[in-house]
């Protein structure tokens, strides 16, 4: 065998090879992320990260960050889940998955929210929303509004975060996200309840809440226990207590007995504690308060976690011992582990300024290049097909008047035609 025909044989095996083989490092990785995804795994996770890396694809490098991140957030690990969304949202842009990019600003905003660094949340929730917007993507455009609403109200902005809910209201016609109306028409009662103390329209507000759902709808008995606590809570701030608990207590049967959201049980459970405290019944409060702060994941952050924390720590001083350096634990714990978080994302917001500034800038650029190039291959487009069409009546114009020549041609011919000489 001749070394050219050695050399082309050994190139057709390395091709085969090459085209072979990338499916199955697809697949592998495939395999792996979906395996992370079905157990909730950051290990394996981490495992389909260095297969994207093996692979240097953007998408699949993408993927696997955001999946890291979302089961480290669950877990409280806020700075590593951190760290791994703008790694993220980096891989997403190089990949130009605009879509993607939106979720994880979303998810990176959420994070500073829990933190309490509330303008920092709304900075990266209206890049999420601008986007949003360029992509004409209203359904999520409407979610981000209700996310800066929301820490807007944390913030004590409350006429900015009932404009923002209001707004989104006008558009109800139209919004198909029955939980986004609800949550929208709960912050408006909260807003008019403990804000404004207009309490008639607090009570409508959370009337509509449950109202936009009909009894068949899987969210109907939490919208309906969320809603029976606010206008509870509303009873009892006006001194309506009699009628209060026992609109708790309905509240609290209907949530203890269905597969429910834990943070609508604390709530119930933590106002049931504050009205036993008013008819002077310490021991069911405390009792109250303490099934709550089981419910409630410390790492949440919640600023009533340290209240009834303290709380029930004077509670038990003079009673145990033991329950009190429970709850002293947990108030250290709890000061300790948010002290960190915010050191933590204080560090991670100066090493990401520079970069964060340098995406949004390059994502204003990238929008505003592809608006351009959108308008120019219109116009292309545009001239190509008037240029065709031209051509085609230059074509047909040139076609009618060869006719018109050639039927003058052939009636000058029949005129000089001699005739026969017979004639």
């Amino acid at each position: 065998m001749s070394s050219r025909s050695f050399t082309h044989i050994t190139l057709k095996f390395s091709l085969l090879f090459f085209i072979v083989s990338r499916p199955l490092f697809g697949s592998d990785f495939q395999t792996v992320y979906d395996s992370a995804k079905k157990i909730r795994s950051v290990e394996i996770g981490e495992r389909a990260l260095e297969l994207a890396e093996i692979h240097g694809n953007e998408e699949q490098l993408a993927k696997s960050h955001f999946l890291i991140a979302y089961y480290q957030d669950e877990k409280g690990m806020y700075y590593q889940a951190l760290n791994h969304y703008f790694s993220a949202l980096y891989n997403y842009q190089e990949a130009r998955n605009y879509g993607r990019q939106i979720g994880t600003l979303m998810n990176i905003g959420a994070i500073y929210y829990v933190g309490g660094f509330y303008e920092k949340a709304i900075d990266f929730y209206k890049d999420a929303r601008d986007m949003a917007k360029d992509m004409n993507d209203i359904s999520r455009f409407r979610s981000i509004q209700y996310n800066i609403g929301q820490a807007n109200r944390a913030m004590g902005n409350y006429d900015e975060a009932n404009n923002i809910y209001l707004r989104l209201l006008a558009q109800k016609n139209d919004i198909k996200n029955k939980s986004l109306l609800n949550v929208c028409y709960t912050e408006l009662g909260l807003i008019a309840g403990t804000h404004l103390k207009e309490y008639e329209l607090a009570e409508d507000y959370f009337t509509h809440a449950v109202n936009i759902y009909s009894p068949a709808d899987k969210d109907y008995v939490l919208a309906k226990v969320k809603s029976m606590n606010g206008i509870a809570y509303l009873q009892m701030m006006q001194g309506q207590l009699d009628d209060a608990k026992q609109l708790f207590n309905e509240a609290l049967s209907l949530s203890t007995t269905n597969e429910f959201d834990k943070t609508a049980l604390v709530d119930v459970y933590g106002n049931l504690g504050s009205l036993y405290e008013k008819i002077d019944e310490p021991d069911s409060s405390i009792l109250m308060y303490e099934k709550g702060l089981e419910l409630e994941p410390l790492n949440k952050f919640d600023k009533k976690y340290i209240q009834t924390a303290n709380l029930l720590y004077k509670y038990h001083r003079a009673k145990s011992p033991e329950r009190m350096d429970h709850y002293h634990d947990l108030i250290y714990q709890y000061g300790l582990e948010f002290a960190k978080l915010k050191a933590q994302l204080i560090q991670a917001s100066h090493e990401y300024q520079i970069r964060a500034a340098d995406y949004r800038r390059e994502l204003d650029l990238r929008i505003a290049r592809e608006k351009r190039m959108l308008w120019w291959d219109i116009f292309s487009y545009a001239l190509t097909l008037i240029v065709i069409a031209s051509g085609i009546s230059f074509y047909f114009m040139e076609k009618r008047k060869r006719r018109k020549r050639l039927r003058k041609a052939l009636d000058n011919a029949r005129i000089i035609v001699p005739l026969p000489e017979k004639y």
